[in-house]
């Protein structure tokens, strides 16, 4: 309990969070160009996407996927937001990872630091 206890509490810690921000930040900057950080400005949700309906959002935002209607920051967003669309996208990265010979490092790095929760299952 002290340990998780600690965790919480290390991660509630507004300093560590400035800290964390600032290191994102700096990663941000180094991984984009002039360019795409000034790009970034600009990139929102449009109206049609901030308009769906609470009440069924899972289906609307899965009818839009499939249409291919949402600009990639946009599917990320519902994705962040939706936990139905979340357990969906898991199925299918460790179907990704289980059928497929050679994954990236990166869903190596993912797989590996996975920590199997209840709603994984």
């Amino acid at each position: 309990m002290k340990k998780i206890y600690g965790q919480m509490h290390k991660h509630l810690d507004i300093y560590q969070i400035y800290k964390d921000l600032i290191l994102l930040k700096k990663a941000m900057m180094i991984i984009l160009d002039q360019e795409q950080l000034a790009a970034l400005q600009l990139v929102g949700c449009s109206t049609e996407f901030l308009e769906i309906d609470d009440f069924d959002e899972s289906q609307n935002i899965k009818k839009m996927i499939q249409q291919n209607r949402l600009s990639h920051f946009e599917k990320s967003q519902a994705l962040s937001d939706n936990l139905d669309l979340q357990q969906e996208f898991i199925k299918n990265f460790y179907q990704k990872c289980k059928n497929k010979p050679q994954i990236s490092e990166i869903d190596k790095r993912i797989l590996s630091s996975i920590v199997f929760k209840d709603r994984l299952s």
